[in-house]
């Protein structure tokens, strides 16, 4: 789950912010070299790459991260470099959007296994929302981000 907000800025672009050059994909990347290294030992993983600002974005479909698959995975993740123009950080919708997708997943796995969820964020941690829509958190769009974030 990779942070897609404005706050993240692009030294490309010459806009200041608290990731400005990406090390946030770096850190991804390097995570998916790690955990490849399980399934080298024999552990399925499969993989959903998934973006958040106002809501969260979904970036393909699970694949299975293997030899095979692992550099391709990687420069999917490339495409987040310049995924920073988002409205909001908002981690609750984020959050619920993730828990949706896993348990779609555990569904369609159905018996076969008995999946260990893991949920990788990826973010510079700034909450914020700007937004002026309801939320299921809080029904009033137009309440003051400070009340939205309580």
């Amino acid at each position: 789950m990779m942070d897609e907000s404005a706050s993240l800025g692009d030294a490309a672009t010459g806009k200041p912010g608290t990731d400005p050059t990406a090390r946030r994909v770096t850190a991804a990347q390097v995570a998916i070299d790690g955990i490849a290294n399980l399934t080298a030992q024999g552990t399925d993983v499969d993989v959903l790459l998934t973006g958040f600002s106002d809501e969260l974005h979904q970036y393909g479909t699970w694949q299975r991260l293997d030899s095979r698959s692992r550099t391709g995975i990687k420069q999917q993740l490339e495409g987040f470099r310049t995924r920073d123009t988002g409205l909001d950080t908002d981690f609750y919708t984020a959050i619920a959007g993730v828990q949706q997708a896993l348990a779609r997943q555990v569904t369609a796995l159905g018996n076969r296994s008995q999946p260990c969820e893991l949920v990788l964020l990826f973010t510079d941690g700034r909450f914020d929302i700007d937004t002026h829509v309801p939320k299921p958190y809080d029904a009033n769009g137009n309440d003051p981000k400070d009340v939205k974030a309580a």
